[in-house]
């Protein structure tokens, strides 16, 4: 009787443990989940562009909202299944266009000449 009750004890303990364990695996995998896409791809493009053309604080504070902008309207660009793809190069361009005059008023000359440089270049490929 007294193993009975015992192995009664550890077959609770053990299912505890096992549910405790099955429980807690679904909260890690939601905190591992990574931050935002758009945040993400924002922040690489501003340390991409900060390093090329030299921003300072002021300027990169500025410059974030417009690429975060730019980029979540090229993904919902993308993701539109039902536009051909002239039509959602068309309006990439558009964006990028968007972008470039929203970005010429913060940027110096110099700055905003160098932008302009890079992507260029970056057509050309």
């Amino acid at each position: 009787m007294k193993t009975m009750k015992w192995n009664l004890k550890v077959l609770l303990t053990a299912t505890l443990v096992v549910g405790s364990v099955a429980l807690l695996e679904p909260a890690r995998a939601q905190e591992a989940k990574p931050r935002d896409l758009d945040a993400l791809v924002t922040n690489a493009r501003l340390k991409q562009v900060a390093a090329a053309l030299g921003l300072s604080d002021a300027q990169k504070d500025k410059v974030r909202p417009i690429i975060l902008e730019e980029v979540k309207a090229i993904r919902a660009v993308r993701e539109t299944d039902n536009l051909p793809q002239t039509e959602k190069t068309a309006k990439e361009k558009e964006i990028h266009d968007a972008c470039k005059a929203k970005l010429k008023p913060i940027l110096t000359p110099e700055q905003f000449a160098k932008w302009e440089e890079v992507h260029r270049k970056k057509k050309e490929k």
